[in-house]
């Protein structure tokens, strides 16, 4: 699935991404955000992209003109979307980008919102969500308990019904 600009959403794929994934996740700020194990080799990149056949959920590369520059999952589950994008690529609109494709193809599975669970002080997430179409919601935010720290991740919903 493509945005017609260079930027498309496609399956992983076990013989050839596994270096464009550990470069994706093997990141400080991947590891203090996300329940992703540091430091991310290439055993943790085998677990985790065997780990998609068992799972409800869509997992893709999200690539630039072929290049891998992140990853994206939408959970069919709880319609929650999760995203991360490499370091060197971060501020080029690559999330942006991503989240609304997949909130695209989530519509035409028959999805009627979406979400994203963010910590408060994830600012640049945030500021993807607001561009996305997203709000803060009053449901429930959650806290978590992850290597050793305890935070807050906030819940935001984007309706599929409607125009974002």
């Amino acid at each position: 699935m493509s945005d017609g600009s260079g930027l498309c959403l496609r399956p992983w794929n076990l013989d050839r991404d596994r270096e464009a994934l550990i470069r994706v996740l093997d990141d400080p700020e991947v590891a203090f955000r996300t329940p992703i194990p540091s430091p991310f080799g290439l055993e943790e990149a085998d677990e985790y992209l065997r780990r998609d056949a068992l799972n409800d959920r869509i997992h893709l590369a999200i690539c630039d003109n072929d290049a891998i520059v992140g990853e994206i999952a939408l959970n069919l589950a709880t319609n929650a979307i999760s995203y991360t994008v490499a370091r060197d690529q971060r501020g080029r609109g690559f999330a942006t980008r991503a989240v609304n494709l997949l909130a695209t193809r989530a519509s035409a599975l028959g999805v009627h919102e979406v979400w994203l669970e963010i910590e408060p002080d994830n600012e640049p997430s945030i500021a993807v969500a607001r561009r996305c179409g997203f709000v803060p919601t009053s449901a429930g935010d959650e806290t978590v308990e992850d290597k050793g720290r305890t935070y807050v991740l906030q819940q935001w919903c984007r309706s599929l019904d409607g125009p974002t």
